[in-house]
């Protein structure tokens, strides 16, 4: 059965009552996804990016990238070029997962924790810091 996608509304879910993920639901998340080292660092990231509401979404346009639209716990690129799609689904087989949602939260974090990996903090230009 395919994930359900939540539209967020500002700072409220639809269809979810408007209650994100708590601090130990995080924490639990990016424990399993994160090297230890860097646990207390995606647990601030995953804060400043979308206040832990996996329904999160950021788009628009920038003059020098293009249109952008980021998803997510950890604000994962999705607009076109979508450049993390390989991973989201290398993440979701290995989740045992039938979709690759950047919209829940445990495959959010496991991406987020292979961009870490690949690209440093410097991923998060602003809340990587």
């Amino acid at each position: 059965m395919p994930a359900v996608r939540k539209q967020g509304v500002g700072n409220r879910c639809r269809d979810c009552g408007g209650i994100g993920v708590t601090e130990p639901e995080v924490l639990a998340l990016v424990t399993s996804a994160f090297p230890s080292e860097w646990v207390g660092w995606a647990v601030r990231v995953s804060h400043c990016e979308s206040t832990w509401r996996p329904w999160a979404v950021s788009e628009g346009y920038d003059r020098v990238y293009g249109a952008y639209r980021y998803v997510g716990l950890f604000q994962i690129s999705e607009g076109a070029p979508y450049l993390w799609h390989w991973l989201a689904e290398n993440v979701a087989r290995a989740l045992r997962k039938q979709v690759a949602d950047l919209f829940d939260p445990e495959t959010n974090a496991h991406v987020a924790a292979g961009i870490l990996r690949i690209q440093g903090p410097g991923a998060w230009p602003f809340c990587g810091r």
